[in-house]
């Protein structure tokens, strides 16, 4: 049976509003002062920003959870939802008026978090979708 991709996804854009917010801060009173080059330092920071979302991807299939980070060199972790023990929704204040959040998934083999997916929306809809995978492939 083939391997079939229910969710795939990158962190959310909310997940980088608060050091733009405060780039965008420091850079506004630079402007009024007609410093221009805090228009290109802002957006050398933005860019910063786009690249660092651009290389975490993460997959939840009907049989794995996977998650790579890197866009010359690449980490991947794997996980299998049968070996999947415990699911946290770990959200800060800011995270959670934002709606999103980091799913950090355990299995037996220890308390580390082996596999996560980070700055996610809707973080507990993926939650129960992954809790539904786990009860179907038991």
């Amino acid at each position: 049976m083939a391997e079939k991709t229910v969710w795939e996804g990158k962190p959310d854009w909310r997940q980088f509003a608060p050091p733009l917010i405060i780039a965008a801060l420091f850079v506004t009173p630079a402007l009024a002062h007609g410093h221009g080059g805090a228009l290109l330092l802002f957006a050398i920071f933005v860019g910063i920003v786009a690249l660092k979302r651009a290389q975490c991807n993460f997959k939840v299939t009907d049989q794995r959870i996977i998650s790579q980070y890197g866009l010359i060199s690449r980490r991947t972790g794997e996980l299998d939802t049968r070996d999947i023990r415990v699911i946290n929704v770990d959200q800060s204040i800011i995270q959670r008026l934002f709606g999103i959040g980091t799913l950090e998934f355990t299995t037996s083999s220890g308390p580390a978090k082996e596999v996560m997916i980070i700055g996610i929306k809707e973080p507990f809809v993926l939650k129960e979708r992954i809790r539904a995978l786990k009860q179907k492939n038991l």
